[in-house]
């Protein structure tokens, strides 16, 4: 089998106005052998809040996923940086895939969990945020594809975790069925980003020692140690998984 067969699709999310970052996202991709599986979707930098654009991004892989027929997808957004080279890093998301229980929607590939626990070497159910390197699966597709983020998040009709924020990461946090490689085989560059400044607002005053941007900039830089952190409290989360674990409802 060819690397990568075991994948129907990829894509790779990015902005128009940040061609250096797409640079970047190919030499990535072209370093493990997906760039030639990877289709490109570029959005023009957002005319409003971020939240929505960012998450349509992502329901716009799952829609042309389905009507390609794709049943299984890589998403990525164009700062990713994987921890591995091509053929072990297929491995490894090729075999995690095969341990994972029926109807499981995601597995993140990089991600800052919340609360996880191992349901077998390698493997963890998780709530995490950041979504920037993920495996969608049949069930998960389905539902990016059916949202509407710019109407549907102002009218609060996707459910999203508290903690994380009001976007893509938020919603896939509180989705059932969402796994992890462990440890971690991607995580966000170091690239800067013209959209997230974590000392100083756009109008060059210096940001509130409260400001979200901070934390984003802090979770971004931290999701390596956290996963540990998140090992070292499996057993605790595996007791308590039935007050915070998200649970499968009828068509979900």
């Amino acid at each position: 089998m060819a690397l990568w067969d075991f994948i129907h699709g990829s894509y790779c999310l990015g902005l128009t106005s940040r061609p250096d970052r797409q640079i970047e996202a190919r030499r990535e991709l072209a370093r493990v052998g997906l760039l030639d599986r990877t289709t490109f979707l570029l959005s023009p930098p957002a005319d409003g809040p971020k939240p929505p654009a960012i998450f349509d991004s992502h329901c716009a892989a799952a829609r042309d996923a389905k009507l390609r027929g794709f049943r299984r997808i890589l998403i990525f957004e164009d700062d990713v940086c994987f921890l591995r080279e091509g053929r072990s890093l297929a491995g490894v998301v090729d075999r995690t895939m095969a341990r994972l229980p029926e109807g499981w929607q995601g597995l993140f590939l990089g991600h800052f969990p919340l609360r996880a626990f191992f349901i077998g070497p390698g493997i963890l159910r998780t709530v995490s945020g950041c979504s920037h390197a993920y495996v969608a699966n049949g069930p998960l597709i389905d539902w990016l594809a059916g949202l509407n983020p710019h109407e549907d998040l102002p009218a609060r009709r996707i459910p999203l975790h508290r903690l994380v924020g009001q976007g893509i990461d938020a919603a896939l946090a509180v989705r059932p069925g969402m796994y992890a490689c462990f440890p971690m085989v991607a995580v966000q560059s170091a690239s800067p980003s013209s959209n997230i400044d974590p000392h100083r607002n756009r109008d060059g005053s210096r940001r509130s020692a409260l400001s979200k941007y901070r934390y984003t900039h802090i979770a971004i830089r931290s999701m390596r140690a956290a996963q540990w952190v998140a090992a070292f409290f499996s057993p605790l989360h595996w007791m308590t998984r039935r007050r915070w674990l998200p649970e499968q409802k009828p068509n979900q």
